[in-house]
């Protein structure tokens, strides 16, 4: 059946996107570029991340047409879901088609990339929650591919481990990770990209004592990578990694973008 955009668009709840936008609910949009072209369709985590979600299914119901649910529990007779329900798992997924959002550039083609984002989830509260890296540094973490699994996320974790995952992929290159490094470094240099390491795991100390980074903040800081405001920023550097941390972005709290500060 062929997609209807117009008319779905006429569904949608003015607010909706906005709600779930500010109620804690990660979203992934699918950006192609001439390099890795993806499907045009808009992905979330499902399960909000705290109790206060009344508002937040309210959102998602009114966004849900034709969508595609992962992980997700469902009454089998009325197929009615239940988004608070965590028994299989935390880690689910849903997705809808990108024409459910107004402002979405469609296609779904852009340029090459000026900034080159490589994201973690640090639940030891050692990283910053962005910094910009030089060339050797973006090498360095992208072959690292440091992240840190949490409960809900894989089965069996039930408190966070660290882990690398070369190229933030390990289970799905082929070829030894320092030949997609070399080919990161050709077009970086050719397309004069910037890195950036962005952290949405934990601040002011670990998984459990510390809190995570609020993804207002960590939109905040998307924002600023894109409007190329955060490449005019003043920095400081890290005595351990070297690695250069604004001292101001717009809308996020000051104290948070030093992990010594906090």
């Amino acid at each position: 059946m062929e997609f209807d955009g117009e008319e779905h668009l006429d569904q949608l709840h003015e607010d909706a996107l906005e709600t779930v936008l500010t109620n804690g609910i990660e979203l992934t949009n699918h950006m192609a570029s001439p390099i890795a072209p993806h499907d045009n369709n808009l992905e979330f985590h499902a399960v909000p991340f705290d109790d206060e979600v009344i508002e937040v299914v309210a959102a998602l119901e009114s966004l849900l047409r034709l969508n595609v649910l992962e992980n997700i529990m469902f009454d089998e007779h009325t197929r009615e879901v239940d988004y608070s329900d965590k028994s299989a798992t935390e880690n689910t997924r849903a997705a809808y088609p990108i024409e459910y959002i107004p402002n979405a550039k469609i296609p779904c083609i852009g340029p090459h990339p000026n900034n080159v984002k490589l994201l973690a989830c640090d639940a030891f509260g050692v990283l910053p929650p962005v910094s910009k890296l030089n060339l050797a540094q973006t090498l360095y973490h992208f072959i690292s591919g440091y992240t840190a699994l949490v409960a809900g996320t894989e089965d069996g974790i039930k408190e966070p481990t660290a882990t690398f995952s070369a190229c933030f992929g390990a289970a799905f290159i082929m070829l030894h990770p320092t030949k997609y490094a070399a080919m990161l470094a050709e077009k970086m240099q050719k397309h004069s990209a910037t890195g950036w390491l962005v952290n949405t795991g934990w601040s002011g100390g670990s998984y459990g004592s510390g809190k995570c980074i609020k993804l207002p903040y960590t939109r905040k800081i998307i924002d600023a990578i894109h409007s190329g405001s955060l490449l005019n920023a003043k920095y400081k550097k890290t005595e351990v990694f070297g690695l250069e941390i604004p001292t101001e972005v717009e809308g996020v709290p000051s104290e948070i973008l030093d992990p010594m500060n906090t």
